[in-house]
């Protein structure tokens, strides 16, 4: 389960799965309507534990690049 962004700080920081994975591997994201808790976008890598990068009470709109994934 991911843990909500915090203004400022990485996501993933402290997260030894994050912090071991090399700078090429791939990660996938989506934007998902998570219910009672609003919008999230979210991240996950082979290897790594699902993060939420983002959370909105409104629906998000990554963008065409995705989301700023520090």
């Amino acid at each position: 389960m991911g843990t909500p962004a915090v203004a400022g700080k990485s996501p993933v920081e402290g997260y030894a799965d994050w912090d071991a994975l090399a700078s090429d591997t791939a990660a996938a994201w989506c934007a998902i309507n998570a219910g009672n808790q609003g919008y999230e976008v979210t991240a996950v890598a082979q290897g790594a534990r699902t993060v939420t990068l983002e959370t909105s009470p409104e629906p998000l709109d990554p963008g065409p690049n995705g989301p700023a994934f520090p």
